[in-house]
Order: C-alpha cells, then sequence, then structure tokens
C-alpha cells in the first residue's frame, strides 16, 4: 500500500522543510540530500545516526536503513519490514504488540521487566507506571534501537542489558513480567524476532516454567503464545501440565486455533513473495508437523501470578471481544476468583455487599408474534476491556441494577422472591449460582473492604 500511494506521498513533501525530509528519509524510504539530512535531524548529528546504523551516506545521497513510525505517543524507530539488510532486524509495532500492550496489566509498579524488547515499545508504555523498567533482548540490535528510541523519547527510567531470557536479571524479582516472544512454530531458524530456534512450543513453555523465580509476592507474568494441538490429545491438560509446581495461578485467554496448513501458509507468506520458495517451505513446514503429530496451532495470552496461596488453580477460557485496554479487568479476574474461593459457602455469599459494575449495559431483542412483542434475547454486556455478555432474564437484570453496594445480597432475595412468585428458601440456592458467575464475569463487584 505504501509503495502504491509514494508518488502521491512525494507530492506532498515536496516542500522540504525538515518535517518533509524526515518524513521522506524516514517513512516513504527515500533519499535525500547530505544537506536536507542534517538539517532535519538538528541537533542530533548525522554522524550519530551512522555510527548507530540508521542512515547510510553514498556519494551526496543520505538512504535511512530504519524507518520511524509514530505509536501512541511515542516516535519509535525499526528495522524497514520490507527491505531488511540487517541479519538480526528489530521489528517495528505489530500487532501482536499492540495486543500485548492493551491486555498489559497497568497498576503501579516498582520493578518491571520487559523480556525480549525489541523496539523498547512495550517497555515506554510500562515506564509510565513503573519506577524502573528492565528492557532485556539477546539481539544487540535491539538493546541499541530501545536506547536510541527511549532518549528520542525523553523516557530515562529504563536499564538496558543484553542476553537470553532472564540470565541478564538473575537474582532479581519484578512486579510485573511481560513478553511478546517469538512464538512462530517452524521446522527452520530465521529471523530472531520470530523464530525462536527451539522445537514446536518450548520457548514458551521454558518462560513459563522459568519466571516465577522472577516475580515478587503477588507479581504478575503476561506473555503472548502459540502452543501446538496434537492429535489424539487433550491439549487444554498439555497447556495445564506447564504451570504446575509453578506457585502460580494462571489465567489463559484462548483467542483462537488454526489447522496447521493454514497457520503454515499465512506466516511464510508474510515474509516470502516468491510462489516457488512459499510451495517449497509449506512442504518443509507440513512434514515437521505431521513428524511431531501437530494438528493445530493455538493462539492466546497467558497471565500468572506468583502466590503463596494453595492450591494454584489453572482455567483455560475462550477469550471475549475486546473493547480498549484489558489489563484492569485480567488483574480484576484473579481478584475475584480469589473472593469466590473464599466465599463457596452461600450462607458468606448471602452476607456480602455487591455493586454493578461500571459500563454494564442491558441488551434485549423482541420479535413480532401476532400482534404483540415478544422478547427472544436479553442479556447483560460490559462494553469496555473485556465484553463479556451473559444470558439472564429480566428479573436478573433488576437485581443486578438495583445492586448499589449498600445492602447486603441477602436483602435482595426476598424481593426477587415476591417478584417471581417463589418461595425465598427455594429460590436462593440456585439464584445464588447465578450471582456467582455474574461476579466472575466481573457484572457484579465486591466492596474492597471485602
Amino acid at each position: 500500500h505504501r509503495r502504491q500511494a509514494l508518488p502521491l506521498h512525494l507530492w506532498r513533501t515536496r516542500g522540504g522543510s525538515p518535517l518533509e525530509i524526515l518524513v521522506r528519509l524516514f517513512l516513504l524510504s527515500q533519499p535525500v540530500s547530505v544537506d536536507d539530512a542534517r538539517q532535519a535531524i538538528a541537533p542530533m548529528s548525522l554522524e550519530d545516526y551512522i555510527e548507530a546504523s540508521f542512515c547510510s551516506v553514498k556519494g551526496e545521497e543520505v538512504q535511512a536503513t530504519v524507518e520511524l513510525f509514530p505509536y501512541l505517543e511515542f516516535i519509535l524507530a525499526a528495522d524497514w519490514p520490507e527491505n531488511v539488510t540487517e541479519p538480526n532486524p528489530v521489528m517495528g509495532v505489530a500487532a501482536s504488540s499492540r495486543t500485548l500492550a492493551q491486555m498489559t496489566i497497568r497498576r503501579r509498579a516498582t520493578r518491571i521487566l520487559d523480556l525480549g524488547t525489541g523496539c523498547g515499545v512495550l517497555a515506554f508504555v510500562a515506564a509510565s507506571h513503573s519506577e524502573q523498567v528492565w528492557a532485556v533482548d539477546r539481539n544487540p540490535r535491539a538493546v541499541l534501537m530501545t536506547r536510541f528510541n527511549a532518549q528520542l523519547n525523553k523516557v530515562v527510567n529504563i536499564e538496558y542489558r543484553e542476553g537470553d531470557l532472564f540470565a541478564p536479571v538473575h537474582g532479581q524479582t519484578f512486579d510485573l513480567v511481560f513478553c511478546n516472544p517469538p512464538f512462530v512454530i517452524a521446522p527452520e531458524q530465521g529471523t530472531l524476532h520470530t523464530y525462536s530456534g527451539l522445537p514446536t512450543d518450548q520457548l514458551c513453555r521454558t518462560i513459563i516454567q522459568q519466571v516465577p523465580a522472577f516475580l515478587s509476592k503477588d507479581g504478575y507474568c503476561q506473555l503472548l503464545c502459540n502452543w501446538i494441538q496434537i492429535a489424539g490429545q487433550d491439549w487444554r491438560e498439555r497447556l495445564a501440565s506447564w504451570f504446575e509446581g509453578t506457585g502460580c495461578d494462571a489465567w489463559v485467554l484462548h483467542s483462537h486455533s488454526e489447522n496447521v496448513a493454514d497457520y503454515a501458509l499465512k506466516r511464510i507468506s508474510e515474509a516470502e513473495s516468491n510462489p516457488e520458495l512459499v510451495a517449497r517451505k509449506f512442504d518443509q513446514w507440513m512434514a515437521y508437523y505431521a513428524q511431531e503429530h501437530i494438528e493445530a496451532i493455538g493462539f492466546g495470552v497467558i497471565t500468572m501470578r506468583r502466590t503463596a496461596r494453595q492450591p494454584n488453580w489453572f482455567r483455560c477460557e475462550r477469550l471475549p471481544e475486546v473493547h480498549g485496554a484489558c489489563g484492569d479487568a485480567i488483574a480484576r479476574k484473579f481478584v475475584l476468583t480469589d473472593f469466590l474461593a473464599t466465599h463457596r459457602d452461600d450462607q458468606a455469599l448471602l452476607n456480602v455487599r455487591l455493586h454493578c459494575a461500571p459500563n454494564v449495559r442491558w441488551e434485549q431483542r423482541s420479535a413480532k408474534k401476532s400482534e404483540k412483542w415478544s422478547l427472544t434475547d436479553s442479556r447483560l454486556r460490559i462494553t469496555e476491556g473485556l465484553s463479556y455478555t451473559a444470558e439472564v432474564d429480566p428479573t436478573v437484570s433488576e437485581f443486578v441494577v438495583r445492586c448499589k453496594g449498600n445492602r447486603k445480597v441477602r436483602d435482595y432475595m426476598g424481593e426477587v422472591a415476591t417478584a417471581t412468585k417463589q418461595d425465598v428458601n427455594r429460590l436462593t440456592p440456585g439464584f445464588l449460582k447465578i450471582v456467582r458467575r455474574l461476579v466472575d464475569l466481573g457484572f457484579l463487584l465486591p466492596l474492597d473492604d471485602q
């Protein structure tokens, strides 16, 4: 798309201002004169850009070896996705980066670790809610790029470490560790930002099993993950085994799964355009999957919390629709799971005070029946974050909206029984099951002091 629109972009940047020169150089990958380049990047020197391998000079022209692009409030440098000359290029803000940014827990922290920092974007976002962020990558160019981007964006509370996995931060602990790893499952080694070089999903499993030693009490780890689904095996049980003995609760939000043929063709086509090469690689990948008995690849977001509470729990659920930032909703899920675990008894739940969460909407649909409208669908929906829905009847929806935290659940039960013309003692057990489900999904929240 960028190449097709190049004539339009060149026409729009014909004026020669510093901004237009920067756009041509770092967004359009067009050469500019040495004098124009010096003018545009002042007060930084052209020699600094050349030393950092961000520009090259041929004769009287300067060519950018990286792109500069905006994301949120940042301007970030990364290697060109289309003209990669570096053996281990640094990827820009990919869809996976945006997903993890959307899912990351944003509570105030003292120490955060960005494992596999790339161009540093996730570390910079985290720097706004942490006293100190450690940015680690085994690719020396990524560490260099992150340093440059931090200076460019005046982010000062970053520590930079080069090395593999947790080795650069041995002996340290963090309130939050997040990782967007090279999770593509393939038979070959390619760029560091995409392929781990380890068999199947071993890298993600290794991170999960090593990270607890680097988490502070009640610290979280979040990572994106691809996992294999082996023919004849329950992939959820296999995934659950990764967390055994970690001392962490774990919540897997399963986005979707792809059969290996679709998975292979999509990943190969993202990097290759030559039809013969695509076909050859596709055959290699399919042979690898057959050898490993892999029939599908799962996609998801994993959140772990280190805790002294025993036993630890594991949950694997479908990722609902997502609207905006989800970090608060993910952190809240762990709190609500703890709450429900300590209120298993019906009498305990009857004595709590609940309030309706913000951003809850009651949706109804009706169909024409004879000469009247008949209710066909009644559901509650959370409109921001993890957008869960719950099928409820009007009685339940009225109960939810009445919950304001000023009365105990038992105080409402008589009103519900009267409205439904039921005996309160017979109604209560079944109704409390609904209440538990609404708490679990985040429609009803306990007061903070509970």
